[in-house]
């Protein structure tokens, strides 16, 4: 998409990267030692992104029918436009929202250290 990319779309991306940070990084750290108040305070950290992520996928659905559907020779511009109306719909809805209304402060700083634990040492040279 031009202009401005679908922000339901980012929203998918950035759901999918926690869950992926979160899970691959979440047993290295149990395995690693971690205590028991660090990891049950990650678990509630995750449950209630879990919580507020379930949340605004539900709401994306529901508005998402409420869009005639695709069919499946639509065109790049008609999945544009489809897109484009379920990104208004979505802001309309959440007009009220506000940064880390989704991402809480303390979640950001899991998902980045947790991510920190994937890409250090070996994996990291390896990548680069």
């Amino acid at each position: 998409m031009t202009g401005s990319a679908s922000v339901s779309g980012q929203v998918l991306v950035l759901f999918a990267l926690a869950w992926f940070a979160l899970s691959a990084a979440g047993g290295a750290s149990r395995a690693q030692g971690g205590g028991t108040a660090t990891v049950n305070r990650d678990a509630a950290l995750q449950a209630e992104f879990q919580k507020r992520a379930a949340g605004y996928m539900q709401l994306r659905n529901q508005l998402k029918a409420k869009l005639p559907k695709l069919s499946g020779d639509a065109t790049p511009q008609q999945m544009d436009l489809h897109q484009r109306t379920l990104e208004k719909l979505i802001a309309a809805a959440r007009s009220t929202a506000k940064p880390g209304d989704l991402f809480t402060s303390e979640m950001q700083t899991l998902i980045r250290a947790r991510f920190a634990e994937l890409f250090k040492g070996e994996r990291m040279s390896r990548i680069r």
